[in-house]
């Protein structure tokens, strides 16, 4: 049994690495999942929004609150809302009375149905920096 290495082969394998570990550095990290989460924070968005009772001016829809930025751990990027209780009503909670509050989760289940949309976004950017 003998094996026979490709010289070309193994230069092109070595070129494709290095676009890779090009990528692979935090800054293009940051970029790549940025890609994937801004897609989600506007599929998030454009979700149908339940008419709210509250009508005083200045008032944002949660589902307008979520938004995307780089954490403060560097190579993160991470998406929420910036309303406090956007997590609560994603979770559910129990009232102090002790009445539970049911989950309306929005974030997690379009994320899910469309989890390969984010995929190729990000893809496509790693495609984008790699060269």
């Amino acid at each position: 049994m003998s094996t026979t290495v490709h010289g070309e082969g193994f230069d092109a394998f070595d070129k494709e690495l290095a676009n890779y570990m090009k990528a692979a550095e935090p800054d293009h990290v940051v970029e790549i999942l940025k890609a994937g989460a801004d897609q989600l924070v506007a599929d998030v968005r454009a979700l149908p929004k339940p008419r709210s009772r509250i009508a005083k001016a200045g008032y944002t829809h949660l589902l307008d609150s979520v938004t995307g930025e780089e954490a403060k751990v560097k190579g993160d990027y991470v998406v929420g809302w910036a309303k406090y209780y956007g997590p609560i009503v994603e979770k559910g909670h129990i009232t102090p009375k002790g009445t539970h509050v049911a989950a309306r989760a929005h974030l997690k289940p379009t994320y899910k149905q469309n989890r390969d949309k984010y995929v190729a976004a990000m893809q496509k950017k790693l495609e984008e920096i790699g060269g």
